[in-house]
């Protein structure tokens, strides 16, 4: 269930910082290698945001960020 709450919280922060869902349609999550950050909003964040968002959003579960590194990611951390 965790790993599961991890993609959620990937996909709220894409939405709330890029203003659109990270996939579209949403069955794009299935086949896509990973959120798209070419959209000209994201040249306004950080390559550290771009990352975390990333590490969360990672399909397979086993190279995905755990709750415990989200909270020491370099992006958090300097928020």
């Amino acid at each position: 269930i965790m790993a599961h709450m991890n993609v959620l919280c990937g996909y709220r922060c894409f939405t709330m910082l890029g203003g659109y869902q990270p996939f579209h349609p949403a069955s794009a999550c299935l086949t896509a290698a990973g959120p798209n950050f070419n959209d000209p909003v994201w040249n306004t964040y950080s390559e550290e945001c771009r990352d975390f968002i990333s590490k969360l959003l990672q399909r397979d579960p086993a190279k995905r960020i755990s709750a415990a590194e989200a909270r020491t990611h370099p992006w958090i951390v300097g928020v």
